[in-house]
Parts: C-alpha cells; structure tokens; sequence
C-alpha cells in the first residue's frame, strides 16, 4: 500500500508534504529544521552494529557529525522529549539512559559527535573506541575495503570473522528446526 502511494505523488504532493513535516517540526520544536538543527550537524552520519554471538537485539550505536555542539546541546530537550530514566558520567562524558517503548536506549555528545545507542554500554564502547583511538577506522581490513572505493561512497561493512558464531548459531537453530519437521510424502 505504501509504494503504490508514492507512485501516485506527484512531486508536487511530495514537495508539499516536506513543506507540512518542516511546519509541524517548527511548531512542535520552535526550531527550524534547515537553520538551526542542519546548520548543527556536520555532513557526516555512521551506524555500526555489534554482532552478537546468539541471536538477539545487536548493540548498536547511530552517529551524527555535530558542528555547534553548544547550539546542538541546546535544541537536544526539543529534539529528544524522551524521559530520562537516569544519567552518568563515563570518562567525562554525560550519558542519559531512557526506555524507547521496549528497548533501552542512552545517547550522549562528545566533542564533534552526537551518539544515540540501544543502551548505556553501547555509548560507552564508542567513548572508549574515540579515547582509544582504537576503532573501525584504524581497522586494516576496513581500510583497506575503504581504500578502493571512491570519496563519497555509502557502504555497509560487515567484518565476516566477528559475525561467524552469531551465523554458525543461528544455521544450527535452523537445522535443528529442519530435523525436526516431518518429511513429505507423495500420495
């Protein structure tokens, strides 16, 4: 139902619905979304996923280049209307927690960096990885996959090695499930 509703926008309709979204954003926020939230953020944006090694929700983290960190800081109620459910200090570093309807969830800004994560340990990984200086960046093999793409490229990275016992877990669940099914007969 939803593709064929936008194939029958037009780009007139898209246009306008952008238009509404960006009035109600100010509305709801009192913030322009182009001048005072875009003008914030710089132009870069990763996410990255811990692989599990059973099958459950991944630690994930989302990133945001920040260019204004006091203006960004500022509009982060408005954006944010979440209730916190608690804060901490980790290497100088304020982290709030908050439940996202079943799910744990904490951001915190760094430096030039707004991180939003599925919870407290996955912001703290990437306040480490950024201390550190240890991370996917430093990594050879990305680097060297990176290496042979062009500026700009948008890419996904999955390090194999790491993903292996959450791969192998899940082939076995399904083997399991498959060994236990009855076979088919022809009449």
């Amino acid at each position: 139902a939803v593709k064929e509703t936008l194939k029958e926008m037009s780009e007139e309709d898209a246009v306008e619905g952008i238009a509404d979204f960006l009035e109600q954003f100010r509305e709801n926020t009192g913030f322009d979304f182009e001048k005072d939230v875009l003008a914030s953020l710089g132009g870069e944006v990763a996410v990255a996923a811990a692989v599990p090694e059973k099958l459950r929700i991944p630690d994930a983290v989302a990133l945001l280049e920040v260019k204004d960190k006091e203006k960004f800081e500022k509009m982060l109620p408005k954006l944010l209307p979440l209730q916190p459910m608690g804060s901490e200090t980790y290497e100088g570093v304020t982290i709030q927690s908050f439940q996202l309807g079943p799910v744990p969830a904490a951001y915190a800004l760094l430096e030039n960096c707004f991180v939003f994560g599925t919870d407290v340990s996955a912001v703290k990984s990437v306040v480490d990885a950024k201390r550190s200086g240890v991370s996917l960046a430093t990594n050879p093999a990305f680097r060297s996959a990176m290496s042979a793409l062009g500026e700009g490229a948008h890419v996904a990275y999955l390090d194999i090695g790491s993903a292996m016992p959450l791969l192998l877990s899940v082939a076995g669940h399904f083997a399991s499930e498959w060994s236990h099914e009855p076979a088919e007969t022809e009449s």
